[in-house]
């Protein structure tokens, strides 16, 4: 369950939030992943380009790269570029539909702010090299079937181990490549890796919900 923050807290991010639009052009909101993979948002483009950005999943990036990855876009976004985006070390980003579904479960700061639910979005596409099996294509109407990592944004968590199982894992397995060791060793830990011990920059820690909609063989 998620309780709503004291009015002085709300106060205070609404006015970060102002801020940076004033002065940035626009906010950046990250949402870290819980039972559901995490993502980011831009708040405050809508008036110059009717959409905000979102990028969602994308566990190849660290929080502070998905930050300048929708702060470098949206620069772009006013210097012309309009269909492919090159960020320096971060890799190429297109832009794709966002079907309404899935923005109004992922974009409730950015409502919060406009005081409407009925927000556009485009999402930022990773390229190849960059993709992950987190990154859902928003496109698609959201559901529970058609994105299994995901559909506890509509959904109680309802699985016998903790809401906060995680999974370190490779980047490899995470662009699709198969797992041969798979091992739980807490209650809400569990590590899924290759034949070879991984190299430290190559591991990544996602929600269980990643893997599970990835191999079924973490459903056993």
């Amino acid at each position: 369950m998620r309780f709503a923050a004291p009015k002085s807290s709300r106060d205070e991010a609404s006015a970060q939030v102002a801020h940076h639009i004033q002065t940035r052009g626009q906010h950046v909101h990250l949402v870290h992943p819980t039972s559901v993979p995490g993502w980011g948002h831009t708040i405050g483009l809508s008036g110059e380009f009717g959409y905000e950005l979102i990028l969602a999943g994308a566990a190849y990036h660290t929080t502070d790269e998905l930050m300048h990855v929708l702060n470098s876009v949206a620069a772009q976004l006013r210097g012309g570029t309009t269909d492919r985006f090159r960020v320096d070390g971060l890799g190429n980003f297109t832009l794709g539909a966002c079907d309404a579904s899935w923005s109004e479960h992922l974009l409730g700061r950015a409502a919060a702010h406009y005081g409407s639910s009925k927000i556009s979005a485009q999402q930022l596409v990773p390229d190849r090299e960059h993709w992950t099996v987190d990154t859902p294509s928003l496109s698609q109407r959201f559901t529970p079937e058609s994105a299994p990592a995901w559909r506890w944004l509509a959904e109680p968590w309802n699985l016998a181990i903790p809401e906060t199982a995680h999974v370190a894992t490779t980047l490899e397995i995470l662009q699709g490549a198969h797992a041969t060791h798979i091992a739980r060793f807490e209650a809400d830990a569990w590590e899924a890796f290759g034949d070879e011990p991984p190299a430290d920059d190559d591991v990544r820690v996602v929600p269980i919900s990643v893997m599970l909609a990835a191999d079924k063989r973490m459903q056993a």
